[in-house]
């Protein structure tokens, strides 16, 4: 670049102060900022050129500027670079100022939350200094742009307004500026706070404009992560809207940011090391609540949950596993409930399956994992409890070769009188087994009742046949419903579950009357018959349902994951 001054160029002051190229404008261009050279000194230097309209050259007097600069120059502070000298121009004056070898802020993507709030701090006691001076010093013009910072990390302030600034849409302009309230010291911390939230968030400074809402609030914090929740709330007390709420003084937002630490890292804790699930059924759906929480309250954790990639499952093409889910997906606070679902009606059964789940955190480390064990239910197929069928099948027996003895000793006349207890035993006993309350006990009291009833009949025999048919029923009835249980834990109908109990029971009374009356008793012959063929019609289409569920599990099983 040709060194010699132009016509846009300052005019040497005694041709000791030569222009070597420009280093930036304003919009306006109403001030250029050019890198120079001190012919006197050899040093490099920074020059200033203020240019006025062409109406303002005829009535401008340079001395009218001179308190101003006076002011700067007497400035004495390592984080301002000196003002050496000043002089006027053909269409204005220029300053003449220390250089510093280093870079704008606007210049330093990239800095960490640590190293920002370094430069927080420094011109914070920048800020001090200038506002303590009689007159305070009030920059003015607080942007990244007129921060510097060097390769030693040394922090400088440069550029400060010597003329009124206007209304600007910038953001870095405190929302008093265009009404004129005259906030001087706050003005400065606003836009100081607006460039910290410029580094913050990664925007530049013609952006900041951007994150301004109708109430003239910077809203940032959606944008950060990881960041003290204290040096949130500092920040967003340095760019209050309102005045009297932002801090006053430099010297007392200096105070409050000093102990804060710039980056808040959560601490994870899960309420259970482990996540193990056990189907009963098979194709279960089953879910478990697993917490997660922060120790750290100075920050808000953000987390999502993934599940690790598998060679036994198919390739994903999105982030939703084929058999673990999780609600919600993502999370952002310090606790959060999180169910863990998974759906067995895709794995094989009565199989182990283990696969490792991911937590992505904004804490440290950042990935968290842990195991799920899943547990899948065996293939069901509906089994006989044989030993309390069988057991069901004896009793009835004795029971009915009891009441056939009955009858033939009182007579047939008695013989409703015998039902009628058997049926109200009966009853009791299946209530009695089906009952919350110890089986024993139930017995015991209905027989106390039964006595007390006994008392008050007034014949002999009909009391031996209510006893004997009660106690028959008691016990029958008792079995029977512990028979239907028995059933219905291994996943019977309760339909066919009564239907096979009260078939068997009939069956062993139908055998034990066989031994009183003859086998050759039509009405023997006919409850054999009418308990037998639908008990082994029963049995016959359960094992058909069995082979059923086999068959066609097998023709699924291909398709379901492995473990």
């Amino acid at each position: 670049m040709n060194n010699s001054p132009d016509s846009s160029s300052p005019r040497p002051s005694r041709n000791r102060y030569q222009p070597i190229r420009e280093l930036g404008r304003n919009r306006e261009n109403t001030k250029i900022t050019y890198l120079g050279k001190d012919s006197a000194t050899n040093q490099l230097v920074i020059l200033k050129r203020f240019l006025l309209r062409k109406a303002e050259v005829r009535t401008f007097d340079y001395q009218t500027c001179q308190p101003q600069i006076q002011l700067l120059r007497g400035l004495n502070h390592p984080g301002i670079p000196r003002y050496l000298d000043s002089f006027p121009t053909g269409d204005g004056f220029c300053l003449v100022q220390e250089y510093k070898q280093a870079k704008s802020l606007a210049e330093s993507p990239n800095l960490s939350p640590d190293e920002i709030k370094r430069i927080g701090v420094a011109v914070l006691e920048i800020l001090v200094y200038l506002h303590q001076q009689n007159p305070p010093v009030i920059h003015d013009n607080i942007k990244p742009e007129n921060i510097l910072i060097d390769d030693g990390f040394n922090v400088y302030l440069v550029d400060f307004s010597l003329t009124k600034i206007a209304a600007s849409k910038s953001g870095f302009l405190p929302p008093e500026q265009s009404g004129d309230r005259k906030r001087a010291e706050a003005r400065d911390i606003y836009g100081l706070g607006a460039t910290l939230i410029c580094l913050l968030t990664n925007r530049k400074s013609t952006e900041i404009h951007t994150l301004i809402d109708n109430k003239k609030q910077i809203n940032f914090q959606h944008l950060l992560s990881g960041i003290s929740l204290r040096w949130i709330e500092w920040l967003e007390k340095m760019v209050e809207a309102s005045p009297e709420n932002r801090y006053s003084k430099a010297a007392v937002a200096l105070k409050a940011l000093k102990p804060i630490n710039a980056i808040a890292i959560a601490q994870v804790s899960f309420s259970s090391s482990t996540v193990e699930f056990k189907a009963a059924n098979p194709g279960e759906k089953l879910t478990q609540t697993l917490t997660v929480t922060n120790s750290n309250l100075d920050t808000i954790l953000q987390g999502k949950w993934s599940v690790a990639p598998s060679s036994r499952e198919p390739r994903r093409l999105t982030d939703s596993h084929p058999w673990i889910s999780f609600a919600p997906a993502s999370f952002n606070g310090n606790r959060s409930d999180c169910k863990i679902t998974v759906d067995t009606s895709k794995l094989i059964a009565d199989k182990v399956y283990e696969r490792q789940i991911l937590l992505q955190t904004n804490s440290s480390p950042e990935t968290h994992s842990l195991v799920i064990k899943v547990q899948t239910a065996p293939l069901t197929t509906l089994k006989l409890p044989l030993l309390s069928l069988g057991m069901l099948f004896v009793i009835a027996c004795f029971g009915g070769l009891a009441a056939a003895a009955l009858i033939g000793h009182n007579g047939i006349t008695n013989w409703l009188i015998l039902i009628l207890g058997l049926g109200v035993g009966s009853s009791g006993g299946v209530a009695a087994a089906f009952s919350y309350t110890d089986l024993l006990k139930r017995i015991i009291g209905m027989i106390g009742g039964l006595a007390t009833i006994v008392g008050f009949l007034p014949v002999m025999g009909s009391e031996v046949d209510v006893i004997g048919g009660f106690f028959l029923g008691l016990i029958v009835g008792a079995l029977g419903g512990v028979v239907v249980k028995n059933h219905l834990e291994r996943k019977f109908p309760m339909k066919l579950a009564a239907i096979i109990s009260i078939l068997t029971a009939g069956l062993g009374m139908s055998f034990g009357t066989e031994f009183i009356d003859g086998l050759f008793n039509p009405f023997v012959l006919l409850a054999l018959a009418g308990t037998g063929l639908p008990l082994v019609g029963a049995i016959a289409r359960l094992n058909l349902h069995n082979k059923t569920v086999i068959d066609n599990y097998r023709k699924s099983e291909r398709y379901l994951i492995k473990p």
